[in-house]
C-alpha cells in the first residue's frame, strides 16, 4: 500500500525546513510506499524552495493581515474561504491518508479542511507557547509533537508526543573539523569566533547591532572575527555598508551554505530565537547569547529563548536592548572559558537528535485510509465528513436518510478516549460558517477565543476526531 502524506507550511525557512526534514526521513523509512505532496502559500518562499528540493507543492491563495491599514486586507477572508475550498479538493484528489501541519499561513486551512474531511492530522508545535491556530486545531488533531516540555498547558496531554524539532542535515557536537571551517571562512585559530544569524531572511536588530560595532571600532581590526550572515532582505544594504567601513576578521553573507562549518568554527553564537535555530544549537551544543525578536505570534521567540535560560543553557538580552549591549555582553561571554562551558552542557542535555524521524514515526504509523462520504441534512444539503463505511459497501449519497453507523475500528469503545457515538446534529450552513470565520481569525491574529468559546461546538467535531481514531491506529 502506497502511503499518501501531505505536508503543509512555509512561509519562512523555520517551517519549510522541518517539513522537509519529514518528508525525506519517510522516504528513508518507506522509500517508494510513501508519496508526498506539499501544500504552501502563493508566493512565499515554498513555492520556490520545495520544488528545487524534488517534491510536487500546490500553492493556496492564502494570506494574512497587514499590520498597518492597508486595502488588501478586504480581500484576506476571501482568500481564506478560496484556500479551504482549494485544500479540500486538493485532499480528494490527492487521496491523502495523513496531513501534517507545521505552521505558516498555508497550514490552517488545510488542516482545518482535513479534519472536515476526517481524514487524520498531526501538528508539529515547534515553538514552547502554541499560538492560537494550533490550539484549535489540536480539537481535532490525532497526534501533536512537540519540542518543549509542559505543552500539556494548550494541548490534550494523552495526544502530546515528545519528539523535538525535525531537522535537515545532520548536526552534532563533534559536527565538521574546527580547521576545515576556520579555512573554509578565511579565519585563523588564534582569535574567538562569533556566528551572527538572523534566519533566512534577514534581522533589521541584528544587522544594525553589527553596523553599531563596526564603527565602534573606528578602523581598528575586530577584537573577534564574525560570520555574519545579513539575511536575503538585507543583503545589498549591508554588503554597502561594509564596503564603506571595511573591518577585518568579518565575512558577511546573506545566507550560510554550510552550517557545519559556521557552528564548528564558532565559539559564540549570536541568534535570533526560532525553534529551528533553537533546535539546532541544542544539537550542536554551541554556547548562544539570544536577541529574541518581539515581531512573532504571542512572543513565541521570547518563550523559547527563557525556557533555555531557565535551564542555564542560554544568555538573553532584549531587541530593544541589542543594538548597544548585545556584542558587549558577547565579548564578556567570550572571556569567560566556564560560562560558556557549562552552556555547552546544558544545551547537550536538551538535544533530541532523531526528531526528524520520530515525527516521520508518528506520521506514518499504523496508517489505514480514510473514507469521505456526506452525512445528510435535513434541507437535503450534504457536507463532507469521516464515517465509516455504510453497510454493504457503498457510502452515503448527498441527501439520502440513511442512519448513522459508528464503529472504533479495533480502537476500543466509540466512547473511548476522543472518539464519539453521537450522530446526530449535523453542523448545519451557520455552524460551517462560524467554523470558517474561526479560522479566518485564527489566520489572520484576530482574537478568537472569546468567539470560540461563546459559540456552541458543532458536532462535526467529534466527528472528525472520532474518523481520525478509526483511520490511524
Amino acid at each position: 500500500m502506497t502511503r499518501k502524506i501531505i505536508l503543509s507550511g512555509g512561509g519562512t525557512g523555520g517551517h519549510i525546513y522541518p517539513a522537509v526534514a519529514v518528508a525525506e526521513a519517510l522516504k528513508r523509512r518507506f522509500g517508494d510506499g510513501v508519496e508526498i505532496l506539499f501544500v504552501g502559500a502563493e508566493g512565499k518562499m515554498e513555492m520556490e524552495k520545495v520544488p528545487a528540493l524534488g517534491y510536487r507543492i500546490v500553492g493556496l491563495p492564502i494570506a494574512g493581515l497587514q499590520r498597518r491599514m492597508d486595502w488588501h486586507n478586504l480581500a484576506v477572508p476571501f482568500k481564506v474561504l478560496k484556500s479551504v475550498s482549494m485544500a479540500k479538493k486538493t485532499i480528494r484528489e490527492f487521496g491523502a491518508d495523513a496531513v501534517v501541519g507545521f505552521g505558516g499561513y498555508a497550514s490552517a486551512p488545510v488542516l482545518w479542511a482535513a479534519q472536515r474531511l476526517g481524514v487524520p492530522t498531526v501538528i508539529q508545535e515547534q515553538n514552547s507557547y502554541a499560538g492560537l491556530t494550533n490550539k484549535i486545531l489540536a480539537k481535532r488533531a490525532k497526534r501533536i509533537c512537540v519540542a518543549y516540555e509542559g505543552m500539556e498547558r494548550f494541548f490534550p496531554a494523552g495526544r502530546i508526543t515528545m519528539t523535538g524539532n525535525p531537522l535537515r542535515g545532520r548536526f552534532s557536537k563533534e559536527g565538521a573539523d574546527r580547521g576545515e571551517a576556520l579555512e573554509y571562512y578565511g579565519f585563523t585559530p588564534d582569535l574567538p569566533v562569533v556566528l551572527v544569524v538572523g534566519g533566512s531572511l534577514g534581522t533589521r536588530s541584528l544587522n544594525e547591532m553589527m553596523k553599531a560595532w563596526i564603527l565602534a571600532l573606528e578602523g581598528a581590526d575586530a577584537p573577534v572575527q564574525v560570520i555574519w550572515q545579513t539575511g536575503k532582505y538585507y543583503e545589498r544594504e549591508m554588503q554597502a555598508f561594509l564596503a564603506a567601513h571595511p573591518a577585518a576578521n568579518i565575512w558577511q553573507g546573506a545566507f550560510i551554505d554550510r552550517m557545519d562549518y559556521a557552528y564548528a568554527a564558532a565559539d559564540l553564537v549570536l541568534s535570533r530565537s526560532g525553534a529551528g535555530t533553537v533546535s539546532e544549537l541544542c544539537l550542536v551544543a554551541k554556547p548562544v547569547l539570544f536577541v529574541p525578536s518581539p515581531n512573532v505570534a504571542e512572543d513565541h521567540q521570547t518563550k523559547n529563548a527563557k525556557a533555555l535560560e531557565a535551564k542555564g543553557a542560554a544568555v538573553v538580552v532584549p531587541d530593544a536592548e541589542a543594538r548597544t549591549a548585545a556584542m558587549r555582553r558577547a565579548m564578556e561571554l567570550l572571556s569567560d572559558k566556564e560560562a560558556l562551558r557549562t552552556m555547552s552542557e546544558n544545551l547537550e542535555k536538551l538535544a533530541r537528535p532523531d526528531a526528524a524521524e520520530r515525527n516521520g514515526g508518528e506520521n506514518g504509523k499504523g496508517m489505514k485510509k480514510p473514507r469521505l462520504r456526506r452525512f445528510p441534512r435535513a434541507a437535503g444539503r450534504g457536507v463532507f465528513a469521516a464515517s465509516h463505511q455504510a453497510p454493504g459497501g457503498q457510502g452515503v449519497r448527498r441527501g439520502a436518510a440513511q442512519p448513522c453507523h459508528n464503529g472504533s475500528a479495533g480502537l476500543g469503545t466509540p466512547n473511548s478516549g476522543f472518539f464519539s457515538n453521537s450522530c446526530a446534529a449535523r453542523p448545519s450552513r451557520a455552524s460551517a460558517s462560524a467554523e470558517a470565520f474561526l479560522l479566518y481569525q485564527s489566520v489572520t491574529g484576530s482574537a478568537a477565543g472569546s468567539v470560540y468559546r461563546n459559540k456552541r461546538r458543532p458536532s462535526a467535531a467529534r466527528s472528525g476526531a472520532s474518523a481520525a481514531g478509526s483511520a490511524i491506529t
